[in-house]
């Protein structure tokens, strides 16, 4: 039996959203108490970029809403209040997405959302 086919199949979910509950969860991204979801337009395409801000404070001008951590470390996002803007809203089944950090500061990431 040959395992290094399975490792080909396999898919990691250190990143996802569940469709269900709609929430992100993350087992990879570093905690930071508040967290909020940003859109960008972008003209060439006519289409979306998204951002998750985490921050140690609450950000002025921003809804800000608090990250949940599980005893394992797991980070979980309530993503209802982004839900209708999420290119995602007719899937059924579990979206891993890629998280790549835009910007880092002592008290500040911001990660662009690969959806």
């Amino acid at each position: 039996m040959n395992l290094n086919q399975y490792d080909d199949i396999l898919e990691i979910k250190n990143t996802w959203i569940s469709p269900i509950y709609k929430k992100l969860y993350s087992k990879v991204l570093e905690y930071k108490p508040y967290y909020t979801i940003v859109r960008r337009y972008i003209v060439n395409n006519s289409s979306y970029d998204y951002f998750l801000i985490m921050s140690d404070s609450v950000i002025p001008d921003k809804r800000m809403k608090s990250v949940i951590q599980e005893r394992n470390g797991l980070l979980k996002f309530d993503l209802k209040p982004y839900w209708n803007v999420l290119p995602i809203q007719e899937s059924n089944e579990d979206i891993i997405v890629s998280t790549d950090i835009e910007e880092k500061e002592s008290d500040i990431c911001i990660y662009r959302l690969s959806i």
